[in-house]
């Protein structure tokens, strides 16, 4: 195991901040982020549901931080696990404290990462779909709480568990439920930018590839043309799409008789082929690089368009 160690945090908080916040836990199996009160209270709000990072409370604010403090962090650490590798990330600064130890140096950006809802002029609906197991929901989590922009769940998942379905279980009527909810969830964000787990063209592509699975028989083929009547198409400025390379990871709901990867691509270039079908051929992008690679891709894109808005205010 790999902790991914985050000190130093400013106050008040910056992107850079949490960049390496988000760089450790994407490129380490846990992260452990050490902060003063304010910024501690801050950083829960946005990740506290996160089941990769872990918090601890300093005393410390970041210019007094000492070598002592580190060794207490460095402790905390081991309790996680005693034979867990430490990699530090930390501001330039602070590695006069960590010599000898694995160091990845960064918080660059000097941005406040506090903002307010800006439901002024467009909105721009970035999507972030594929097939399962994939890691969108992480990633487009992580956008949402790096940005703080409205995060669109994807309806289908929020459903089934809520109600305890399998995928196998499911009928028409449960897919026309996650068509309406996913709409109704997709239509009542606003902001400057946001982001969304899934669409209902992705459903679609579900409700078809269960459709001609025998094994699945609750699900007809007429309940395709249902579905196509009730989705109602958003406008997406940016589809972020992860093809399938992924082990598939059973949760105790998915349909694991589509674990296989050429089962997978096949449904992916379903799904492909539905989103050319609507027009979306140009807003396509691929995500292929690791977490941390696809991370700061759909970072970037979200940066230009806010550094846009702002120089034509």
């Amino acid at each position: 195991m790999t902790i991914g160690i985050c000190i130093g945090m400013r106050q008040p908080l910056l992107r850079g901040d949490m960049d390496l916040i988000m760089q450790a836990k994407k490129q380490c199996d846990r992260c452990l982020v050490a902060a003063a009160q304010p910024q501690l209270d801050k950083l829960r709000q946005l990740l506290g549901d996160d089941p990769l990072v872990r918090f601890m409370l300093l005393s410390e604010d970041t210019q007094s931080l000492t070598a002592t403090s580190a060794a207490c962090v460095e402790q905390a650490a081991k309790q996680i696990s005693e034979e867990a590798k430490l990699v530090w990330y930390v501001v330039p600064e602070l590695a006069r404290l960590l010599t000898g130890k694995e160091v990845i140096i960064g918080g660059e950006d000097t941005t406040p990462l506090l903002r307010d809802a800006d439901k002024r002029g467009s909105c721009h609906r970035i999507l972030i779909t594929g097939w399962a197991s994939e890691g969108k929901t992480t990633l487009a989590r992580d956008i949402a709480a790096y940005f703080q922009i409205p995060y669109i769940p994807e309806a289908a998942r929020v459903y089934m568990e809520e109600h305890q379905l399998k995928d196998e279980e499911l009928t028409d009527e449960d897919f026309l439920a996650f068509i309406r909810l996913q709409n109704e969830w997709t239509d009542a964000a606003h902001d400057s930018v946001i982001i969304s787990d899934t669409d209902t063209i992705t459903t679609l592509a579900y409700t078809i590839s269960y459709a001609n699975d025998p094994c699945i028989r609750a699900i007809s083929l007429d309940s395709i043309e249902k579905i196509k009547r009730e989705i109602q198409i958003f406008d997406w400025d940016k589809i972020y799409v992860l093809p399938p390379k992924n082990t598939y990871v059973d949760d105790g709901l998915r349909y694991m008789n589509q674990a296989d990867l050429e089962v997978r691509n096949t449904n992916f270039s379903l799904l492909i082929q539905l989103l050319d079908s609507y027009g979306f051929q140009d807003k396509i992008t691929y995500l292929i690089g690791n977490y941390w690679e696809n991370f700061i891709a759909v970072k970037q894109y979200i940066q230009n368009i806010m550094s846009n808005e702002e120089t034509n205010r």
